[in-house]
């Protein structure tokens, strides 16, 4: 393997995978399995140059690996073993782990979730208000009002209101700004104390408005069962220098809008009263804005309790003109439930023939008096056990826990009773993740794995394991089966590779490491049931520019555990512009990203139908007119379970992917520009019955310089590169 080929590879292995350390064993094995099939017989690959193709060289690489890939090692394994091959850190799950959101799973009972922690463990105190008004007979007082980055909450309580009357949803106005994002509000009522509590969802971003607000609180009386919910009298609060605390402070959050087959529903809000609950649902006129005038199925549910269906609905208008629906639930909270979850199951839309179908499902946590106000002294901590231990061939693997939110799934395991072998690269055999339907969960260019030997106990093996969905998960728990194989007789299949000490004396050539197990072990089958943590949503972030382009974000999901950024940018020209490093992070702990997809591109005309969860990006109409303008997913091993920590998107550069052969007069440009810098290189073509393709060997380099530094430069010196960097700000 030319020294050449080995960087190139290299290259292309992390441009295709997003792994930015793949292990040497492996890229080395591959290559040679690559050039062990020979010629790819022609009805696999037909090459033509980038000038007769619409398609993208980047696209043609990745083919061309994978098929490669799926000859040496059978198609239902590849993505598996691309992923699992490769010990790269996931900063993901580290974080989870560190603020108590994973489950340690218990086997003395059903395997379910353990109550969830909070995510900050640093208490912030409401504000007190205290203030209390009576009109006419009715009166009323505002306990407190609790403010940080994602959400408004506050507390009032009733002395006494006439009969029929109720208090409606709390009006906002804020003085000075306007906060971003409205994601919906909830309020629910306790009828023993007469208090509510009541949470608006939005962006309000200390940096921007400052670390206290002014603003006003409005809690109208109305009849419930006016159908127009027209205040009769309505009470009026002026609020000024309530603290605003930096980041999601308190572990509380609903699923706003839910997209199924290109039709969005918005949750706006839902209000819990004694013996009643009601719940406003808007269309989404972005999404074509189906009319919801005709619910014919939906449901609502405390906890795990009975579903309720709902027994009446009102047409309304949100402040924006949209079309909404209210629905009526005869139920309410008198047993203290902690979330609920509304299900709208179908639609009857007079402009088509048959019913919309669903379902499009919403869950919510219940604001309690304790998310605001926790014990000063928490419990003794419970040790939790593992959920399951079983043992084949005296080999024990234990599932120790389980960690889902609404992009990815992640376990943690431990394995015993494997021999001691210290040189040992890997571990050989295959995991599979699928749902309660048996449809298989193969990451979606998404996931990690990793080993690692426990200090002291020999033998003794700890792992973590994830995989992402396909599309965002909209449900509050699912069912998921996860297997492990260890199997050592086909080194084909890998799990993961143990961390390699880099000062360690590589094996003589043609002599091979070991790996564990060195036989066939056996087949170990773990049934769970965990909570979805659900997602957050940014939306049109400000763009940044960078030596005159400008990047910008029209919308994140972040969970815990990942974040999944759109990144629309223009390209300097309209060929194959690439984000060639984006990371998040600081730059002493860059988490680069993983995996991507091109979901919208003018000079090649793709839409964002081209991608599984398409629905959910939708580009900017203004983008839309912009030449050369390109879209991107890109997935980030990094989320946000903890307020504290921001979380900053670093784009590095941009580089175009190389065409199969480089153009002469490209060439020999640079080699003018590299031997100014003392770089000189060959340049090589080969042509086969399969296609061909190019590639350099550097013959001359400055004292120092590594060929990887040199390719970079080569690179630049093409033109191929162009630098920024461009630093947007998601959660500062």
């Amino acid at each position: 393997m030319r020294k050449s080929d080995q960087i190139e590879m290299e290259l292309k292995v992390k441009e295709v995978t997003g792994v930015q350390n793949p292990d040497q064993v492996f890229v080395d094995s591959l290559w040679q399995k690559i050039e062990r099939q020979g010629p790819l017989p022609k009805g696999v690959f037909q090459r033509r140059s980038l000038y007769q193709r619409p398609v993208f060289v980047i696209l043609a690489v990745t083919v061309l690996l994978i098929a490669a890939l799926f000859i040496g090692f059978g198609p239902k394994n590849v993505s598996a073993f691309i992923r699992d091959l490769f010990s790269s850190n996931d900063p993901g799950l580290q974080a989870v782990e560190e603020a108590g959101l994973v489950t340690d799973l218990d086997m003395a009972a059903e395997p379910v979730l353990l109550p969830q922690e909070e995510l900050s463990a640093e208490i912030h105190p409401v504000y007190a208000v205290g203030l209390t008004q009576t009109i006419e007979d009715n009166t009323l007082t505002l306990d407190w009002v609790y403010a940080d980055e994602g959400r408004l909450a506050l507390a009032y309580t009733t002395q006494s209101l006439q009969e029929g009357l109720v208090v409606g949803e709390p009006i906002l106005t804020y003085t000075g700004f306007s906060p971003k994002q409205q994601n919906g509000s909830i309020q629910s009522s306790n009828a023993e104390t007469n208090q509510t509590l009541f949470a608006s969802y939005q962006l309000i971003q200390v940096d921007a408005v400052g670390e206290s607000i002014d603003f006003s609180v409005d809690l109208p009386l109305v009849h419930p069962d006016n159908p127009s919910q027209k205040p009769v009298a309505q009470f009026h609060f002026d609020l000024e220098n309530v603290p605003l605390y930096r980041g999601f402070t308190i572990y509380l959050q609903q699923i706003y809008q839910v997209t199924l087959n290109g039709v969005s529903v918005q949750l706006k809000s839902v209000q819990i009263a004694p013996d009643f609950t009601d719940v406003v649902i808007c269309s989404d006129p972005e999404s074509g804005g189906v009319s919801l005038d005709a619910i014919q199925d939906a449901t609502f549910q405390l906890d795990e309790g009975p579903l309720t269906a709902f027994s009446r609905q009102n047409s309304e208008a949100d402040d924006q003109g949209n079309h909404c629906s209210r629905l009526r639930f005869d139920i309410g909270n008198s047993e203290g439930a902690g979330s609920a979850t509304f299900t709208l199951n179908t639609i009857v839309a007079p402009d088509l023939e048959d019913p919309l179908s669903g379902p499009w499902t919403f869950y919510m946590d219940i604001p309690t008096a304790e998310v605001f106000a926790p014990k000063e002294t928490a419990e003794p901590p419970v040790e939790a056990t593992p959920i399951a231990s079983q043992t084949q061939s005296d080999v024990t693997v234990t599932l120790d826990w389980v960690f889902v939110d609404a992009l990815r799934a992640g376990l943690g395991y431990t394995i015993t009773g494997l021999p001691d072998v210290p040189d040992a690269l890997g571990l050989l055999g295959e995991i599979h993740l699928s749902d309660a339907e048996g449809n298989l969960i193969d990451g979606s260019g998404v996931g990690s794995s990793e080993i690692n030997r426990v200090e002291g106990e020999p033998g003794v093996i700890q792992g973590t394991w994830s995989a992402g969905f396909p599309e965002p998960l909209q449900v509050s728990e699912i069912e998921l089966e996860w297997v492990i194989t260890l199997d050592g007789t086909d080194t084909m299949y890998a799990i993961a590779g143990f961390p390699r000490d880099p000062e360690a004396t590589p094996y003589p050539r043609g002599e091979h490491p070991p790996f564990l197990p060195d036989t066939y072990i056996g087949t170990y089958t773990f049934d769970l049931t965990a909570e979805v943590h659900p997602f957050s949503v940014l939306e049109n972030l400000p763009p940044v520019s960078a030596n005159g382009i400008e990047m910008r974000v029209p919308k994140a999901l972040i969970t815990p555990s990942m974040t999944r950024v759109m990144l629309c940018y223009q390209k300097p020209s309209e060929r194959d512009w690439w984000i060639r490093d984006a990371y998040m992070g600081e730059s002493e702990e860059k988490n680069h990203w993983i995996s991507g997809d091109l979901i919208y591109e003018t000079d090649y005309d793709i839409k964002p139908s081209s991608v599984p969860d398409g629905d959910l990006w939708a580009v900017p109409a203004d983008f839309q007119t912009v030449e050369h303008g390109r879209c991107l997913i890109l997935n980030f091993l990094q989320g946000q379970s903890n307020s504290a920590s921001p979380l900053i998107l670093t784009v590095e550069s941009m580089q175009i992917s190389p065409p199969e052969v480089i153009p002469e007069e490209e060439l020999a440009a640079a080699r003018e520009i590299l031997k100014a810098q003392g770089i000189e290189f060959d340049y090589w073509t080969v042509q086969g019955q399969g296609g061909g393709g190019g590639g350099i060997d550097f013959t001359v380099l400055p004292e120092g310089m590594t060929d990887e530094e040199a390719y970079q430069k080569y690179n630049e010196a093409l033109g191929y590169v162009y630098t920024g960097p461009w630093e947007i700000t998601l959660i500062p």
